[in-house]
């Protein structure tokens, strides 16, 4: 089975938890058949609390003086959370620019600093990621 291994801080661990945590609640306020409605696949809630419980574990190994913390995935947890991550980013810049749009600058700027992290971890989760097999 492969899996990957990746070395992330303590923000970038956190923006993979909103995205995923995000999803979950979304879970519970649709109607609509696909339980992830803006993501371009259909994510199972057992998938996204996996990674959920991954990302925790990964956290809760993590000592307070440690400045990266590494989050071991299964291929199919990694592309959950690439799709979570991507989906996420997506939201958030279209938040911004409705906030930008409403004339509320700083929360444009926070909002547009969150969808570029949340890309950033997608983008180490795709191309930063060390493979292992076992």
């Amino acid at each position: 089975m492969k899996y990957y291994a990746l070395h992330l801080t303590a923000a970038e661990l956190a923006m993979i938890e909103e995205a995923t945590t995000a999803a979950l609640e979304e879970l519970g306020h649709t109607t609509i058949s696909d339980p992830h409605r803006f993501a371009d696949a259909k994510i199972s809630e057992d998938l996204m609390d996996a990674l959920l419980e991954q990302v925790y574990d990964a956290a809760d190994s993590a000592g307070p003086e440690d400045s990266h913390t590494v989050l071991v995935l299964t291929e199919e947890l990694r592309e959950v959370g690439r799709t979570l991550l991507t989906a996420a980013s997506s939201a958030l810049g279209e938040r911004s620019l409705a906030a930008q749009e409403d004339g509320k600058i700083a929360e444009a700027a926070l909002l547009l600093a969150q969808a570029t992290l949340a890309r950033s971890v997608e983008l180490r989760l795709t191309v930063g990621a060390i493979e292992r097999e076992e």
